[in-house]
């Protein structure tokens, strides 16, 4: 896949195997993992590769208050 990429000029990727991870460049506490999957055709079942993140997913916290809110 890396040189059918390179032929369409994409040259920013990392090929990996399935159950393989990688960090996320930019956010190197985050991790993709390619994960097999099977998924049905017309003719037969097909297997390819989906992706899967790791790390700390965090929410954003809620306030208690509402922004501009007075207390006692």
């Amino acid at each position: 896949m890396k040189s059918w990429f390179h032929r369409r000029g994409i040259f920013n990727l990392v090929e990996l195997q399935w159950w393989q991870e990688a960090p996320v460049p930019s956010h190197p506490e985050y991790h993709v993992v390619a994960t097999p999957a099977m998924v049905p055709t017309p003719s037969r079942l097909t297997m390819l590769t989906v992706w899967n993140s790791t790390g700390q997913h965090d929410t954003p916290s809620i306030p208690t208050q509402p922004s501009g809110t007075v207390t006692s």
